[in-house]
């Protein structure tokens, strides 16, 4: 048994690494004219209505839930896991220019408690985790600027805060209860950011500058830079090296969408003198392919509006946009296994049964 395990190993590890392979699924359509909005863990975020009517759809693996008629809320949640949903911003029913933050977390609506210190502030939701984590900033009222990081748990009620810079926020947490935690002097938009990892024993890592939004479970992380008049930036910060993602030229306008587990990072791009979005995914290796080349099935006469990966699963959710009918509609593509991986389970599975039969 344990030479088999062996032999099963070495025949995965040993197989020839080719480009990633997707097959495109058509998902239901909640309703016309579908906007995309987020996706995790099989649970989907869409929307569709007037911006006077909206209607938020989650759809999960057992049912499809309206926003508004199960929380009384209007507002589109960012799905950071199955059971951990961040609302950015909502609309409080009857007056959708009143706009909170908030979460849902395993089924139940809630809101983030403003912090004790500081004076009228409230939090500003900007992602989260599995567990019930509720990260971001507080936010000064009447203004745009964070000044204090914020991490909140739904399901223990407890409440942390960090500060580095002028201005401070979290985004994302691993399933190791890393944290990433951004900083930035007083203009976001123009001025420097810098990010480090929180680490669960509170060991800050600095990662270098721009704005930290993704990471996965061996603490890889993808940043950018999207200040105003610059081209901006994306790349890899992994075992402590930084790495830009290649292949662009200058005046192409990049950002990070996206990292999963397996190391696939998702970047999201305007090229220079082309207004379309394009996506591309690089491996570990740093090969760049462009989602559209490697996506069976896909309707080519539709354009991206966007795009983003499950962590767990490498599973692309998009929106996408009829150029015709300007009809809005949401999809999925699914990794296919490659033919050499299947053909190496298969001698493992066989080589296992046999010694199995042997003794």
């Amino acid at each position: 048994m344990k030479r088999s395990l062996i032999f099963l190993n070495i025949a995965v590890a040993g197989s020839v690494l080719a480009a990633p392979r997707y097959k495109f699924v058509s998902l239901p359509q909640p309703g016309p004219d579908t906007r995309f909005g987020s996706a995790q863990d099989g649970v989907v975020s869409s929307g569709y209505g007037s911006p006077f009517n909206p209607q938020v759809i989650v759809t999960t693996p057992t049912e499809s839930i309206n926003v508004f008629d199960r929380f009384g809320i209007v507002g589109g949640p960012k799905i950071k896991s199955a059971d951990t949903w961040v609302l950015p911003v909502y609309g409080v029913p009857g007056n959708p220019s009143q706009q909170n933050d908030g979460y849902i977390y395993n089924g139940k609506f809630g809101r983030v408690p403003p912090p004790s210190w500081g004076y009228e502030t409230s939090v500003r939701v900007i992602g989260g985790g599995a567990g019930g984590w509720i990260l971001g900033g507080s936010w000064v009222r009447g203004g745009v600027l964070r000044t204090g990081a914020i991490r909140y748990n739904a399901a223990t009620g407890e409440m942390f805060d960090n500060a580095i810079g002028p201005h401070n926020w979290y985004s994302d947490v691993n399933s190791k209860g890393n944290f990433l935690l951004s900083a930035s002097d007083e203009q976001i938009q123009s001025g420097w950011t810098l990010s480090w990892i929180e680490k669960a024993n509170g060991d800050l890592v600095e990662l270098g500058e721009g704005e930290a939004s993704f990471i996965n479970d061996h603490d890889e992380v993808v940043f950018s830079s999207m200040n105003a008049g610059t081209s901006g930036f994306a790349g890899i910060w992994r075992n402590g090296v930084r790495t830009f993602f290649p292949g662009f030229a200058q005046g192409d306008f990049r950002y990070g969408e996206g990292l999963s587990n397996s190391g696939l990072s998702l970047v999201g791009a305007l090229l220079a003198g082309n207004d379309k979005r394009q996506y591309y995914l690089y491996d570990r290796d740093f090969n760049r392919f462009d989602v559209k080349s490697i996506v069976e099935g896909l309707p080519k006469n539709l354009q991206w509006t966007s795009m983003n990966i499950d962590k767990k699963t490498d599973q692309l959710y998009f929106g996408l946009r009829d150029p015709i009918t300007n009809q809005l509609s949401i999809g999925r593509a699914d990794p296919v296994p490659e033919p050499g991986t299947l053909a190496a389970l298969g001698l493992g599975v066989v080589a296992m049964l046999r010694r199995r039969r042997a003794g």
